[in-house]
C-alpha cells in the first residue's frame, strides 16, 4: 500500500474532518438525566446519532447498542481489531475564552470541549478508515470502531457492550497518549470515617475541610480553631519549617487558617503540593487538643507532607514495569463530632489489590477509622513483545519519525479492564491540550497525524 496517497488524501480533506468534528463538538454531550432509551441523557444519545450519520456517510455498517455504544464496521470479514473512543465529555467548567460547544480555530489549533478528549481522536479514526476506502486499500479483515458515551462517568457503556457483544481480540483506544500505553497501575481509592467525641478543651479544631475529588492533590485547605487569637497563632507558626503558603484570619469562633498548595492528578502527586497535609503540619505547632487533633496527628504520621510513595504508610513498593506506588491523602472534612476523608493509591501493575487493601486496613482500622472502597481495580499489563504492539509502534514511527516505545502510567484508560487492550494515542507528548480544562485545544496537524497513524495501523492489522 502506498501510504503517500493516503497521507495526501488526509491532508487535502482535513476540512471535511474538521466539519465532522464541529458537528460533534456543538452537541454538549455531558451525562444527563436518564430516560427511556437514553441511559446517559438526551445529549449523549444525540451525539451517537450524529456519529452514526457520519459513519454511514463513510460507508461503515453501524449498530446502536441502546445508546450505550455505537458499533461501526469496515466490512463483513473476521474482526481482529477494535478501536474504542468516547463522545461524552466533562462539563465545560469556567475560564474559557472561546465558546466551549462551538469549534473555533486560530488556523493552527482548534478549540472546543472534546477536541482532544475524545471527539477529535474519534473523528480522526473515522477519517483514517475513510481515507483507506477512498484510496482503494484492499483489506480482507474487519476493523470495528466503537464509540461510547460514558467513559467520563464510570464506563457503563463498555460494560453494557461486553454484556451484549464480544470485543475483538486486539483493542486499541485513542484516549491516552502516543506512542503506546501498555502498562497501567492498579487503583485503590477509598473513603474513611470516624465518629468523634466533642472536646471540652478551650483550644480545639471546630472544622477542617480540604479537597473536592479523591483523584487530585488538594490545592486548598482551611481549618477553624477556637481559643486562640490571630496574634498568638502567628507567633506559634512563625518558625514553621514547611514549603507551603498559609494565611491566618480572624473568624467568628477564633481563627481560620488557610493553606494554599498546588493541584495535580492523583496518579502524579509529586507534581503537586498537598495543602491538606500542609495544614495538618501547621496545626501541629498550635498545641491543639481534642480527639479530632489526635486523629489528624495519627493521619499525618501515615501521610506526611511532601511524601507520595507510601513509605510511612508501610506500603512502599515498585516494579520495573510501572514504577513506584503513589499514595495520596486527598480529602478531609471534619468537625467536632465526625471526620471523613479519602485516599487515592496507584499501585504497581504486578502487585495485587488484595495485598494493598490488607495494608490499608492494618493501618487505618486501629485508629478507629471505618474504610469503604470506592474504586478498586487490579493493574493492567500487556507485553510489549506482542506482535500487534510492534505493528502499531511501527505505524507511529513511520508517520512521526519518532521512536515508538511503550509507556506505563498511573491513570486508568478506557481499556483498563480489557485484557490485551492498549491506549494508542491520541495526545502527542509535550503538546499542550488543556484536556478537561478551559480552552481545550489540539493542533490541526495533530488530528491529521492521528488519522495517518491509524490508517497504517488498521491496514497492517486487517490486510
Amino acid at each position: 500500500m502506498d501510504f503517500k496517497i493516503v497521507d495526501k488524501y488526509i491532508d487535502e480533506n482535513v476540512e471535511s474532518l474538521l466539519a465532522d468534528l464541529a458537528e460533534l463538538v456543538k452537541i454538549p454531550s455531558k451525562r444527563g438525566e436518564a430516560s427511556v432509551g437514553m441511559p446517559f441523557g438526551k445529549a449523549c444519545a444525540d451525539v451517537l446519532a450524529k456519529a452514526e450519520e457520519q459513519a454511514n456517510g463513510i460507508g461503515l455498517k453501524t449498530k446502536n447498542y441502546d445508546n450505550y455504544m455505537l458499533e461501526c464496521n469496515l466490512n463483513d470479514g473476521d474482526t481482529p481489531v477494535g478501536i474504542i473512543a468516547h463522545l461524552d465529555v466533562v462539563p465545560e467548567g469556567n475560564g474559557w475564552t472561546k465558546e466551549p460547544f462551538s469549534l473555533s480555530t486560530d488556523g493552527v489549533r482548534v478549540y472546543g470541549r472534546g477536541v482532544i478528549d475524545d471527539k477529535g481522536p474519534a473523528v480522526a479514526v473515522l477519517h483514517a478508515v475513510k481515507a483507506l476506502k477512498e484510496c482503494g486499500a484492499k483489506v480482507s479483515k474487519n476493523a470495528r470502531i466503537l464509540l461510547g458515551t460514558a467513559e467520563e462517568t464510570g464506563m457503563e457503556d463498555l460494560k453494557y457492550y461486553q454484556d451484549n457483544a464480544t470485543l475483538p481480540p486486539i483493542m486499541l483506544s485513542p484516549d491516552g497518549e502516543f506512542p503506546v500505553i501498555n502498562v497501567e497501575k492498579g487503583i485503590c481509592q477509598f473513603d474513611f470515617s470516624k465518629e468523634l467525641k466533642p472536646s471540652d478543651d478551650k483550644r480545639q479544631i471546630i472544622s477542617f475541610k480540604a479537597g473536592s475529588v479523591v483523584n487530585a492533590v488538594p490545592d486548598q485547605a482551611v481549618a477553624e480553631l477556637s481559643g486562640i487569637t490571630v496574634a498568638e497563632a502567628a507567633t506559634l507558626t512563625a518558625d514553621v519549617d514547611i514549603d507551603i503558603e498559609f494565611d491566618i484570619e480572624q473568624s467568628a469562633n477564633g481563627v481560620a487558617i488557610w493553606a494554599k498548595g498546588l493541584s495535580a492528578h492523583g496518579s502524579t502527586p509529586e507534581k503537586g503540593v498537598n495543602a491538606l497535609c500542609g495544614l495538618i503540619y501547621i496545626l501541629k505547632s498550635l498545641d491543639v487538643k481534642g480527639e479530632l487533633m489526635g486523629t489528624l496527628d495519627a493521619l499525618y504520621e501515615l501521610f506526611p507532607f511532601g511524601e507520595g510513595n507510601g513509605e510511612h504508610f508501610g506500603i512502599n513498593m515498585s516494579d520495573k514495569e510501572s514504577g513506584e506506588i503513589t499514595v495520596l491523602l486527598s480529602l478531609l472534612d471534619a468537625n467536632e463530632t465526625s471526620l471523613t476523608g479519602g485516599v487515592d493509591i496507584r499501585f504497581p501493575a504486578t502487585a495485587k489489590l488484595k495485598n494493598v487493601q490488607e495494608i490499608v486496613e492494618s493501618k487505618l482500622l486501629p485508629l478507629g477509622l471505618k474504610v469503604s472502597y470506592t474504586h478498586a481495580e487490579e493493574g493492567h499489563l500487556v507485553s510489549e513483545n506482542e506482535p500487534f504492539i510492534k505493528t502499531i509502534l511501527k505505524a507511529y514511527t513511520d508517520v512521526t519519525g519518532e521512536e515508538g516505545k511503550c509507556l506505563a502510567v498511573g491513570g486508568a484508560t478506557y481499556l483498563h479492564t480489557v485484557e490485551g487492550g492498549v491506549a494508542f494515542g491520541a495526545e502527542m507528548q509535550g503538546e499542550e491540550t488543556n484536556m478537561h480544562g478551559a480552552d481545550e485545544q489540539v493542533k490541526i496537524e495533530t488530528l491529521k497525524t492521528i488519522a495517518k497513524i491509524y490508517a497504517r495501523a488498521v491496514y497492517e492489522l486487517c490486510k
